[in-house]
């Protein structure tokens, strides 16, 4: 007598239908899942995402200065005196390590005294004359490399005067303004050993 196998009782739904079925609960998961990632509940956020990134802040040009700010600035640099010409024009006296440097201004504005232009000299006081060969080499290099940006004459005397101007006019930052003076004061030192060893000082 042969032994009867059990059979699997079979699914009356026809495969088509089993498929849409499945189809179906795919999607209401899938739908489940992003509301619950979007929902703040959750922990996701249901603010837009940006559409580019944010501008970093524009950096300030100045196309002249203030007084204010020129005080400011030199704060961080160096001691200084307000001066003013007789005009009435501000200038100012900047003490450096070893010498006195002055910092003046041109294309100013006579009211408010901001100013667009940037002058800054020293005269140094030498016990024999300069002699102009060491003046051309100064000035002659300034245009072959980087290691200065200032240029320098001779007075009648032979005191030599070193000087360096910032033209603001065009626009330039702050930092801009800070490294022209903090490069000026490392010229003055270059300066006093390229001319000669008899130096005796700066002007007051």
């Amino acid at each position: 007598m042969r032994e009867l196998i059990p059979q699997r009782a079979l699914d009356p739904t026809p495969p088509s239908s089993k498929l849409a079925r499945l189809s179906l609960l795919a999607l209401l998961s899938l739908s489940a899942a992003l509301a619950s990632s979007a929902s703040p509940l959750a922990g996701g956020s249901s603010s837009p995402l940006p559409s580019s990134r944010a501008a970093a802040p524009a950096t300030r040009l100045y196309t002249e200065i203030s007084q204010k700010a020129i005080q400011g600035l030199l704060s961080g640099l160096a001691s200084y005196q307000p001066r003013f010409h007789k005009s009435g024009r501000p200038y100012y006296q900047l003490y450096f390590l070893r010498t006195t440097a002055f910092l003046d201004f041109k294309a100013c504005n006579h009211q408010t005294w901001n100013c667009g232009m940037l002058y800054l000299s020293v005269t140094l006081l030498m016990h024999k004359p300069v002699q102009w060969p060491a003046i051309n080499d100064w000035n002659g290099s300034v245009a072959w490399n980087d290691r200065h940006f200032s240029y320098a004459y001779l007075l009648s005397d032979g005191d030599p005067v070193l000087f360096s101007k910032l033209d603001l006019r065009g626009g330039v930052t702050a930092q801009t303004i800070e490294n022209s003076i903090s490069r000026f004061e490392i010229d003055v030192v270059r300066f006093e050993g390229a001319v000669d060893t008899n130096y005796r000082g700066s002007a007051p």
